[in-house]
């Protein structure tokens, strides 16, 4: 089930009602129309008299996908609408636009100039019917990637057994980068484990042996130097991390042609031995470390500031 935050000017109240109904197959009494599964849940924005920034952030984070509405009033409601598409953005939410009327200009916030080619790019996918946003949220989990060329449909017809080959070769090729993906993210934690070993050790050195406030100088500035390259270890991380899921998602993809779906099986085996318990992805486990180490940078870093501001005095 997918949640879905829809930002629209108040103009287009009505319009939203209508998406919402056909995400969720209600008819216009709130009632459902069929039996078949719905995939979207519709995140209704509460009636706040205080913060509502407060509230519509909740929202977003909790959301799957937001659906910009572009209506004649949008541009008007500059405030509010920009705001949450900003904020969808910060969380690198997939954002969805729908426009009454077709021919409109696209909104200007939902573009971002590209830092290395200075172009600007659209932040997210157009639709002009209800009905393809539907379809598109039906079919999220699958993506919109297509991944098979028309040649390979050619030859699963003419040469269907050479052709399975082929594929199950080009599978193996592809599951090896990923398993190599592993060793070169094992070998960058373990140089930046030692990095950070050797730093810890110098600290305790400096500490030990070393006169005031030449020592309290020192402690700053590596403690400093020390945050800055947890901050990248974290980085290298997070880029790790999702570099490998998509990595995930094209071994599922093809495995859809293969007998066996083997990655996306194990999912759901280690999905219900997980039960009620939360599930930490290697990649957040991994962040624990710099993270623990930067707190021990920062706490010295501190500490010998706030040490050498009362030697002077």
């Amino acid at each position: 089930m997918l949640n879905v935050f829809i930002s629209r000017a108040s103009d287009d109240n009505a319009v939203a009602k209508e998406i919402a109904d056909v995400l969720e197959d209600r008819d216009k009494n709130g009632n459902r129309i069929s039996n078949e599964e719905v995939h979207a849940n519709v995140l209704v924005m509460p009636n706040v008299k205080g913060d509502w920034k407060k509230a519509a952030r909740k929202l977003i984070k909790k959301a799957h996908i937001v659906l910009v509405i572009q209506g004649k009033k949008t541009f008007e409601k500059t405030d509010t609408v920009k705001w949450e598409i900003d904020t969808a953005i910060k969380y690198n939410k997939c954002l969805m636009l729908y426009k009454i009327d077709p021919k409109a200009e696209d909104l200007k916030w939902l573009t971002r100039q590209d830092k290395f080619s200075s172009s600007y790019r659209t932040l997210c996918e157009k639709y002009d019917t209800i009905d393809k946003i539907k379809e598109r949220i039906d079919r999220f989990d699958t993506g919109t990637y297509n991944i098979y060329t028309a040649k390979l449909q050619e030859k699963l017809q003419k040469e269907p057994e050479e052709t399975r080959k082929e594929l199950f070769q080009q599978y193996q090729m592809y599951q090896q980068t990923s398993e190599k993906l592993v060793e070169r993210r094992q070998s960058v934690n373990s140089f930046y484990i030692s990095v950070n070993a050797a730093l810890v050790a110098f600290l305790g050195a400096v500490a030990g042996f070393t006169e005031m406030p030449g020592k309290l100088i020192i402690l700053f500035a590596v403690s400093i130097a020390g945050i800055i390259l947890d901050i990248s270890w974290l980085k290298i991380l997070e880029a790790y991390g999702i570099l490998n899921a998509s990595k995930m998602k094209v071994i599922n993809l093809i495995e859809k042609e293969l007998p066996l779906i083997l990655y996306d099986s194990e999912w759901k085996v280690m999905s219900d031995k997980l039960n009620s318990r939360k599930y930490v992805s290697f990649t957040d486990s991994e962040k624990r470390i710099p993270r623990i180490f930067g707190t021990l940078y920062l706490l010295v870093s501190v500490s010998s500031f706030l040490m050498y501001i009362t030697y002077l005095k």
